[in-house]
């Protein structure tokens, strides 16, 4: 899927944490209104390689540990202040393309895929209805198989 020309015009400019929040949070609503299906790489205006997921009341020190080096950007100390969030990292050759702060109430995470990390070919999701009135439409990941396997 190609990116609409006012998504690739506003990818020229850096995006800060909160623009590109809104950006996917934007994308996924558009989405489901027409898919079960949500595939993170559409709701990126950038290129990156792999997304890390972090749940509420993650250290900076663990998120390092997870991206493999030391990031410290723009004030961000872990993920203490975001009761009921999910922290994006997005990484494109050793370093932070991009990060986004996602309110469970908008796009739910389910615990058991927290912490994550994956590729932008495997960041595709089925999108399950809400579990209650707190939270969003639940992610779901698809799981990959290799054409050989699903065969046999």
């Amino acid at each position: 899927m190609h990116l609409p020309f006012s998504l690739r015009s506003f990818a020229a400019a850096q995006l800060n944490e909160e623009q590109l929040s809104r950006n996917i949070v934007s994308m996924f609503q558009e989405t489901r209104n027409g898919s079960n299906t949500f595939v993170l790489g559409d709701a990126t205006p950038f290129e990156w390689d792999r997304v890390h997921v972090f749940g509420e009341y993650t250290s900076i020190m663990r998120i390092e540990i997870s991206l493999g080096f030391r990031w410290r950007i723009g004030g961000i100390h872990g993920t203490g202040m975001m009761d009921n969030a999910v922290f994006l990292v997005f990484v494109r050759d050793r370093r932070v393309a991009g990060c986004a702060r996602i309110s469970q109430h908008d796009m739910a995470w389910p615990q058991d895929q927290i912490p994550a990390v994956m590729s932008k070919d495997e960041a595709i999701f089925d999108i399950l209805p809400a579990p209650d009135e707190w939270s969003g439409p639940v992610l779901k990941k698809i799981e990959m198989t290799c054409p050989a396997e699903a065969s046999r």
